[in-house]
């Protein structure tokens, strides 16, 4: 079984080394590298290459003409990929151990799985621990048992750290959509409602590394209104599969969390209302009543659109207040 290793670059110089080594540890023999050089302007590519060149792997470098983003990149290690399955590595994190690939390639094996998601540790410079979340082994069968394992957060919303046939990823077009922050989860949302065999390896298999740094408020709206758009696409992907009851619930939450960050940013009024809108106008083409735990997501669609606006801001008033 042959495993395409994407890893997308873009300005990474002081992590990559790091990265490579660990994939260049592993034990599994049956593996290409796929190095997507996002237009980095600093020395990664520089250091991927001089770390590569007596890999035992084959190794390819893609590169671009301009930056185009983590989704562009990671599409284009897909195009090139002659795997039998995909695993997306971010070049700033790394595998956990020399046996991650072969560990996730058994779960595969045995399984037959679409995707094999891996547990991972986080490290950030208070503390690192290796999540609990996924510590078990486990294996969702059937679409229905997986959207619900999803919806109850049982499996990772990130795309690292998975192996995915590659296949079948083109048989469902599961490409990144371009020009998002966060892709992850609507890519992942769109995974779910296509798969049938997902498989989870309690084992830690990938160090996701977390560092500090303020977000300017710049960067969170440019964060909201990409979230924004992924609801978009996730209530679209939704109307398409005719989602079970479970997922609408999901993609309420998720919504309103939106919201709230919505009116919690420092942003000016006149941007905060428009924003306002165009989220409510794509909760509202789901046509829901919702269930009664649910109202609190909904209530503000069943009045106008000024009135709703003032009800999910009190509404957010109320959350902070009681989160303190």
């Amino acid at each position: 079984m042959r495993i395409s290793v994407i890893i997308p670059i873009f300005r990474v110089e002081e992590y990559i080394e790091r990265c490579l080594q660990s994939v260049l540890q592993q034990d599994y023999d049956n593996m290409e590298l796929i190095l997507v050089d996002d237009c980095s302007p600093d020395q990664s590519i520089a250091i991927a290459r001089k770390i590569l060149q007596d890999s035992k792997f084959e190794v390819k470098f893609v590169s671009h003409k301009q930056n185009e983003g983590l989704s562009a990149a990671r599409n284009s290690g897909i195009r090139v990929a002659t795997g039998d399955y995909l695993y997306f590595l971010d070049s700033d994190d790394e595998l956990y151990a020399e046996n991650s690939i072969s560990t996730l390639a058994c779960v595969a094996r045995e399984t037959d799985a679409d995707c094999v998601a891996g547990n991972y540790q986080q490290v950030s410079e208070d503390r690192d621990y290796v999540s609990s979340r996924y510590a078990h082994n486990r294996i969702f069968r059937g679409n229905k048992e997986i959207v619900r394992a999803f919806t109850n957060g049982d499996i990772p919303i990130m795309a690292w750290n998975k192996l995915v046939k590659k296949d079948w990823i083109l048989a469902h077009d599961l490409y990144f959509k371009e020009g998002l922050v966060n892709e992850d989860e609507l890519w992942t949302f769109r995974l779910v409602l296509e798969a049938h065999n997902i498989a989870l390896c309690g084992m830690a298999t990938y160090r996701y590394f977390v560092r500090s740094g303020s977000i300017m408020t710049d960067k969170a709206l440019v964060r909201l209104k990409s979230a924004i758009e992924i609801y978009h696409e996730m209530v679209q992907a939704g109307l398409q599969k005719q989602c079970a009851a479970s997922l609408w619930e999901y993609l309420d939450r998720f919504a309103f969390k939106r919201y709230l960050m919505l009116m919690t940013l420092p942003v000016d009024a006149v941007v905060r209302k428009d924003l306002y809108k165009k989220l409510r106008s794509y909760q509202q083409k789901t046509k829901r009543i919702g269930t009664k735990k649910e109202w609190l997501f909904r209530a503000h669609l069943l009045f106008g659109t000024g009135i709703g606006f003032h009800i999910i801001k009190f509404e957010a008033y109320l959350y902070k207040r009681l989160k303190g």
